[in-house]
C-alpha cells in the first residue's frame, strides 16, 4: 500500500471517529446541568441579603412544572439598576420553603365510633394533632384545621367546617383551637350515642372541599385523620373503599398536594384489611406521604411525629454572590434571569442606605518636612451600617495620588514639602462615594535680611604673628563631627545591646527585624519565628528572639520585630502582637489589632495571653493582603534553661491554660545555638546568613 493510499485511509478512520463522538455528544448527549435548565419553568427570588454590603447575596429558588427544585444549575444572569454584574459566584444550597398544612378530620359516625371506644385514655387524639404544631410548622406556614361533618349542626348535610381559618400559622391560635376541638361530638349528644344523629361522611367530596381550599398555596399538605375510607353511594366495584382511595389520590396529584394518612382503627384492621387499611395505604403512598396506624398498643404519639418530620421536604436554592460597585443610596432594582433562558427572569427592589465616607479633620495630622517629603495621615469613617469599604481613588487639587494607605481606619499619604496653602482633598471609596475636605498648610515665612552695620576704617595695628597650628581651619569641624559620631554610636550601642549581627535588614521598604533586650546581651537566642508568608525577602528567613517580651508590627517606632514598612500596603497593624516568657513558658498577645491574630488557624482574643507550643503556626492579619504567616519555634538552649517550666507547667492566665509544650520536629536549618560550643556561653555566634545584614 503506497503511502499516499495510507494517509487518505487516516483521514478516513478519524472522520467516522469524530462523527461518532459528535453523535453521541449531540443529539443523545446533552449535558446533565443543560438538561435541568430546560426543565425549569419558574424562577423565585427568596432573600436579599445587603448586610454586608458592598457584598450582596441574592438567593434564587428555580422549580419545575411541578414545583419542585431544579437542581446543577451554574450558570445565571445578575443585573443591577440595569448594569450587568460580571459572574458571581453560583452557590447551591439547602432552605426551608415554606408549607401549606390542612389538617382534615372525619367527624362521621364510623370514626367517633372509632375515636371513643380507643382513644378516651392518654395519648389523646388532641396529643396528635399538637406534635404536628410542636414539631413541624412554623410562622412562615400556612395551616387550615377542619372538619367533616354531617349531622344536626351541618342540617344533615355533609359540610366541611373551617374551626380555624386558613392563614399563617399562630401557635397561640392553632393550640387553641386544638384544645376546643371535640373530636367525637360528646357535647353535642347528651345521651352520649352520637348513632340517632350522625351520619357516614364520604371521602371523595370531603376532599374535594379539601383541595380547593389549599389551592395555589406553596407545597399542599393534608393530613387526614379518619377511621375508615368511606365511598360514595354512586361508587362501584368489588372494592369501593379502594376504588374511591385511588379517585382522591389520582386528584391529590393533580393538586400537587400529599397526603399524610392517620388511620383510627384501634386494633381491628387484621380482620378485613384489604376493606380498611390498604385504601388508606393506597392514599398515602400514592401521594408522595405517609401512613401511620394509630395503634393503641404503641406510642402513636411518636409514631405520628415520626411521620410529621418528613412533611418538610429538603428545598433547595442558589446564592448569587457578588461585590455591587453602585453606591447609589435608596432603591436598587435586582433582576436574575437563567442563562440560556432569558424568558425566565424575576426581578426585586431593594433599598441600601449609603453613606459617604466621613473624614475626621479635628484628627489629621500633617507630619515635619522629611527628605523632600511630607506625609499626611486622614481618620476615615463610614457613618452607616456597614463595614469599612476600601478607597478606590485620593486627588489632591485634581491631581491623583498615586501611593496611599488605609490602614487601621487612617487613610496615610505624603506630598511634595513645596505644596503648601490650600489643599483641595476628595476622597473616593470602592462603591463612589466621596468625602471632600481642605487642608491647610502654611507657607514658611521669607527670611527678613538685616541691615549690616556700617563699616569704619580700621586703624592699623600692630599683631604678633603666631607659629601656625594643626587645629585652625577645617580640623576643628572634623574633630566635633567625630565627637558627634562617637556619641551616636555609644548611645545606639545601649539601646540596641552588643550583637550587631541581630538585627536582620529587610531590603526596601520595612526597615528592620531586631529584638532587644537582656537576653541578647547573653548571646542567646530563646525562640525563632521562621517566615514562611510575608514579604518577599523575608520569606524563609529565621528570626531568632533575644528579649523576653518582643513586640511585632509595621511601626518601627513601637515594634521590635518590624515585618513591612509604614509605607507599604499590608493587613499588619502597627504594633500587632507580643510575644513574652512568663516563668519559662512563651505567651503571644494580640495587641488589638485591626485584623487579628491566628494560632493554628484559631483567632486571639485581644489583649488575653495564649500559650505558644513548639512548631505552632501563627498568622498576623490576612494572608491575601500582604499579611504574615510564621513558624515558632523554642530555641534547645530555652528549652534546656526552662525545662521544668517549659515541658511541664501550665499557664494559668489565658487560653490552652494546662497544655504542655513540646519541640517540634527538627528540620534541616542552621540555628544560631546550634553551633554554639556547649560550654561557652559567651562565644560569638555564627555570621548572620545571606537576607541578613549587621
Amino acid at each position: 500500500m503506497t503511502f499516499r493510499a495510507r494517509a487518505i485511509r487516516l483521514l478516513g478512520l478519524l472522520g467516522a471517529l469524530g462523527l461518532a463522538c459528535w453523535l453521541a455528544a449531540g443529539p443523545g448527549g446533552a449535558a446533565p446541568a443543560q438538561a435541568q435548565a430546560d426543565a425549569a419553568t419558574r424562577l423565585e427570588i427568596v432573600t436579599v441579603d445587603t448586610s454586608g454590603f458592598p457584598d450582596t447575596v441574592v438567593t434564587v429558588r428555580v422549580v419545575d412544572a411541578s414545583g419542585r427544585p431544579v437542581r446543577g444549575l451554574t450558570d445565571f444572569q445578575l443585573l443591577e439598576n440595569d448594569q450587568p454584574v460580571a459572574t458571581p459566584d453560583v452557590e447551591e444550597v439547602e432552605i426551608s420553603a415554606s408549607i401549606a398544612v390542612l389538617v382534615l378530620v372525619d367527624q362521621g359516625i364510623l370514626s367517633i365510633l372509632r375515636y371513643r371506644s380507643y382513644y378516651e385514655d392518654p395519648p389523646t387524639l388532641k396529643g396528635v394533632l399538637q406534635a404536628l404544631g410542636d414539631g413541624v410548622l412554623s410562622e412562615t406556614d400556612t395551616v387550615c384545621l377542619a372538619v367533616g361533618r354531617a349531622d344536626s349542626g351541618t342540617n344533615g348535610r355533609q359540610q366541611m367546617l373551617l374551626p380555624l381559618e386558613c392563614g399563617l400559622y399562630s401557635p397561640f391560635d392553632y393550640d387553641q383551637s386544638i384544645a376546643e376541638l371535640d373530636i367525637d361530638l360528646a357535647q353535642q349528644f347528651p345521651a352520649g350515642d352520637p348513632r340517632q344523629d350522625v351520619q357516614g361522611v364520604h371521602t371523595a367530596p370531603l376532599f374535594e372541599d379539601a383541595l380547593t381550599a389549599l389551592a395555589g398555596q406553596p407545597d399542599p399538605v393534608v393530613v387526614f385523620l379518619s377511621a375508615y375510607m368511606v365511598a360514595s353511594p354512586e361508587q362501584e366495584g368489588q372494592n369501593p373503599s379502594q376504588a374511591t382511595a385511588d379517585q382522591v389520590a389520582q386528584a391529590a396529584v393533580a393538586a400537587g398536594a400529599r397526603v399524610f394518612v392517620l388511620q383510627a382503627a384501634g386494633n381491628t384492621l387484621a380482620g378485613n384489611p384489604a376493606e380498611l387499611q390498604e385504601p388508606m395505604i393506597t392514599l398515602a403512598r400514592e401521594t408522595g406521604g405517609e401512613y401511620v396506624e394509630l395503634n393503641v398498643g404503641r406510642d402513636y404519639v411518636n409514631d405520628a411525629r415520626a411521620a410529621f418530620g418528613r412533611i418538610r421536604r429538603p428545598d433547595f436554592a442558589y446564592e448569587l454572590t457578588y461585590r455591587s460597585a453602585d453606591g447609589t443610596p435608596g432603591e436598587r432594582r435586582l433582576s436574575v434571569a437563567l442563562a440560556g433562558q432569558p424568558e425566565l427572569v424575576v426581578e426585586q427592589t431593594v433599598s441600601v442606605a449609603v453613606a459617604p465616607p466621613a473624614a475626621d479633620e479635628a484628627n489629621l495630622a500633617i507630619d515635619p518636612a522629611l527628605d523632600g517629603r511630607r506625609q499626611i495621615r486622614v481618620p476615615i469613617a463610614w457613618p452607616d451600617d456597614f463595614s469599612p469599604r476600601a478607597i478606590r481613588a485620593v486627588t489632591l487639587n485634581g491631581e491623583p495620588i498615586e501611593t496611599f494607605d488605609l490602614a487601621d481606619g487612617v487613610l496615610t499619604f505624603s506630598i511634595d514639602e513645596m505644596i503648601t496653602g490650600d489643599l483641595r482633598l476628595v476622597i473616593e471609596d470602592e462603591v463612589g462615594q466621596t468625602a471632600h475636605l481642605v487642608i491647610q498648610i502654611a507657607t514658611p515665612p521669607s527670611p527678613t535680611p538685616t541691615s549690616a552695620p556700617p563699616t569704619a576704617t580700621p586703624t592699623p595695628a600692630v599683631v604678633p604673628v603666631a607659629p601656625p597650628s594643626r587645629f585652625t581651619g577645617v580640623w576643628p569641624w572634623l574633630a566635633v563631627l567625630a565627637v558627634a559620631i562617637v556619641a551616636a554610636a555609644a548611645y545606639l550601642g545601649m539601646r540596641r545591646g552588643t550583637l550587631s549581627h541581630s538585627g536582620q535588614g529587610i531590603g526596601e521598604g520595612a526597615r528592620r527585624i531586631a529584638t532587644i533586650g537582656t537576653a541578647r546581651e547573653e548571646k542567646q537566642a530563646l525562640a525563632y519565628l521562621l517566615v514562611l508568608t510575608g514579604r518577599d525577602n523575608l520569606i524563609g528567613q529565621n528570626v531568632p528572639l533575644y528579649n523576653e517580651i518582643t513586640t511585632i508590627g509595621r511601626d518601627p517606632q513601637l515594634t521590635d520585630i518590624q515585618l513591612y514598612d509604614v509605607s507599604e500596603l499590608s493587613s499588619i497593624s502597627g504594633q500587632h502582637c507580643t510575644i513574652q516568657v512568663d516563668h519559662g513558658l512563651f505567651l503571644i498577645i494580640d495587641n488589638n489589632s485591626s485584623n487579628g491574630t491566628y494560632v493554628n488557624g484559631e483567632a486571639l482574643t485581644p489583649d488575653l495571653p495564649h500559650q505558644l507550643q513548639n512548631g505552632d503556626e501563627i498568622v498576623l492579619g490576612d494572608k491575601a493582603r500582604h499579611g504574615a504567616q510564621l513558624r515558632f519555634e523554642i530555641s534547645r538552649r530555652a528549652l534546656n534553661r526552662f525545662s521544668h517550666t517549659v515541658i511541664d507547667g501550665e499557664w494559668q492566665g489565658g487560653e490552652r491554660s494546662g497544655t504542655a509544650t513540646t519541640p517540634g520536629p527538627t528540620r534541616g536549618l542552621d540555628r544560631l545555638d546550634d553551633l554554639w560550643p556547649p560550654d561557652e556561653a559567651s562565644a560569638e555566634p555564627p555570621a548572620a546568613s545571606t537576607g541578613q545584614a549587621e
